[in-house]
C-alpha cells in the first residue's frame, strides 16, 4: 500500500512505475531494461512477520542489481523496517524513517536538483552525501490522515490485481491502534497512537472500489473495531448507500465487539471477521496484555455464525509460563468455539514490540527470535511446538469440513474466486 499511496501523491508531476518482486519474478535483465528510463527508484523495505528475512534481502539485491547498471540513479528507500531500524542502506541515496506520503515530494526534488541543503531540513531521513551518512532527525507521523490522496491501484498489474479470478483490493481506513498488546510490532512505527481517516474519506474510497468493480476488499487496519462507534457508523452507511452492494469484505477485529456490530457488518457485505485472542488461559492473557472475556467471545462467534459471517481465530502458543495444559486448554477453546479457520504462531518475539525490548542483549541484532527452549524463553522445543500446532490444525480441519461445507451452501463462500470445487479458505 505504501507505494500506491506514494504514487498518488506523485502522481500529477511524475510518471510512476509499480513493480511488486514479492509477487512478480525478479530477473535482472528486465530490471536494467526497466531503469533506462527512469530518473529515480523507490524501494520499499517492509518488516511483515511473514517473510521479513527474505523481503529484506530481496529488497537490499534489488538495490545492488540497479546500482550495478547505473551507479548514479537515485534510490530511495522506505517501509516499516527502516522505521524499526533507522539507518542508511547500502547504495541508497535517502531512507525515509517515517511515514514517506509526508516528505516524499521534497526528497525527490532535492535529489533531481542534487540540492542536499534542503534535505537538511527536512526530517526523519538518512541521507547518504559525498561518501557519508547523516540523520536529520526524528520522523513525524501524519497527523491528518484524510491529506492523503486514495492509493494509485491502476498501478497494479493485473495478474496481481486478479489474483484470485475477481478484481480485489485493499484498504486502509486507520493506522495505529492503542491497545497495548505487548508481542504486537505494530507500536515500533505507529508510536501506539491511533489515528483514523474520517468517515466520508472512507466512504468515498468505498464508492470508488465500487466504481471500478472491485469484489474482493481486505480493511488492513490493525484494529478496526478499536473505536467501535467509529466502525458501526462506517459499516451502516456503507450499507445504507449500498456502496458495498456485491461485494465480500474482510477485516480484523480485537474480541471486545457485541452483537450489533456483527449485524451491522453482515448488512455492509462483510463476509469474514478475524478475531485476536492469542490464548484461553487467564494467566497468559494477563501476560500478553489481551483484555478478552472468553465466555462472551464464544458467544460473539456463535451469533456471527449463525449469520452467516466465516469467523478467524488467530492464536499463539509458547509464552514464558506456557505448560502442556495452557496449550490444551487453548487448542479446547479455539475447538468448541464454531471459528471456520484457526491460525496458530508460535509466539515471536519481534522488532517494535514491547517483549522485544526485554530480551537479553545477545538477541539485539535479530529482527525476531522464536519463543522456544533452544532461545531460554520456555520450557518447549521449537520442533515441538510446530508439531503441537501441525497436529492441531489437522484435526481441527478434519472435523470442520461439514461445517464449512454446508456453510457456503448456505451462504456462499468467503470471497469470490475462479476456481472449481470448494474454496480454499479453510486450508
Amino acid at each position: 500500500m505504501t507505494l500506491l499511496y506514494l504514487a498518488s501523491v506523485l502522481g500529477e508531476e511524475h510518471q510512476c512505475v509499480y513493480k511488486d518482486f514479492s509477487w512478480e519474478r525478479f530477473e535482472r535483465k528486465d530490471v536494467a531494461k526497466l531503469i533506462d528510463a527512469i530518473d529515480l527508484v523507490i524501494v520499499e523495505c517492509d518488516s511483515v512477520t511473514l517473510k521479513r528475512s527474505t523481503n529484506i534481502h530481496n529488497g537490499e539485491q534489488l538495490i545492488r542489481a540497479i546500482k550495478e547498471v547505473n551507479p548514479k540513479l537515485p534510490i530511495i528507500c522506505v517501509g516499516k523496517d527502516i522505521a524499526l531500524f533507522p539507518r542508511a542502506i547500502s547504495g541508497a541515496s535517502v531512507c525515509c524513517v517515517g511515514e514517506p506520503e509526508k516528505v516524499i515530494e521534497r526528497v525527490i526534488k532535492s535529489l533531481l536538483n542534487e540540492d542536499f541543503e534542503m534535505l537538511k531540513h527536512t526530517t526523519g531521513l538518512y541521507v547518504a552525501a559525498n561518501g557519508k551518512a547523516f540523520c536529520t532527525g526524528k520522523a513525524e507521523l501524519i497527523e491528518d490522515l484524510d491529506t492523503l490522496p486514495f492509493p494509485c491501484r491502476t498501478l497494479l498489474p493485473k495478474s496481481l490485481e486478479f489474483g484470485v479470478g475477481y478484481k480485489s483490493a485493499l484498504i486502509e481506513t486507520s493506522r495505529g491502534c492503542e491497545a497495548r498488546c505487548i508481542f504486537c510490532q505494530r507500536r515500533g512505527w505507529s508510536e501506539g497512537r491511533f489515528r483514523p481517516h474520517s468517515v466520508d474519506y472512507v466512504l468515498k474510497e468505498f464508492d470508488l472500489l465500487h466504481k471500478h468493480g472491485y469484489k474482493n476488499i481486505w480493511i488492513t487496519d490493525d484494529n478496526f473495531s478499536f473505536h467501535l462507534s467509529r466502525a458501526k457508523q462506517i459499516l451502516a452507511l456503507l450499507g445504507d448507500r449500498g456502496l458495498t452492494k456485491g461485494m465480500k469484505i474482510a477485516l480484523s477485529s480485537w474480541a471486545n465487539v457485541d452483537k450489533e456490530f456483527l449485524q451491522i457488518a453482515k448488512y455492509a457485505g462483510v463476509s469474514i471477521v478475524s478475531f485476536g485472542v492469542e490464548s484461553a488461559n487467564k494467566e497468559i492473557l494477563k501476560f500478553y496484555k489481551k483484555h478478552i472475556n472468553l465466555k462472551t467471545l464464544k458467544e460473539l462467534v456463535e451469533y456471527a455464525d449463525s449469520l452467516g459471517l466465516y469467523c478467524v481465530g488467530n492464536f499463539i502458543i509458547g509464552a514464558p509460563m506456557e505448560s502442556e495444559k495452557t496449550i490444551n486448554e487453548t487448542f479446547l477453546f479455539a475447538e468448541e468455539t464454531p471459528f471456520d479457520q484457526v491460525n496458530v504462531k508460535i509466539l515471536n518475539y519481534i522488532a517494535g514490540s514491547l517483549l522485544f525490548e526485554g530480551l537479553p542483549s545477545r538477541f539485539k541484532n535479530e529482527r525476531t527470535v522464536f519463543a522456544c527452549k533452544e532461545n531460554g524463553l520456555n520450557n518447549f522445543g521449537l520442533e515441538d511446538l510446530k508439531k503441537k500446532i501441525w497436529e492441531f490444525k489437522k484435526k481441527f480441519y478434519d472435523n470442520r469440513k461439514m461445517k464449512i461445507a454446508k456453510k457456503i451452501s448456505l451462504h456462499g463462500p468467503p470471497f469470490f474466486e475462479n476456481l472449481k470445487g470448494s474454496s480454499r479458505y479453510h486450508r
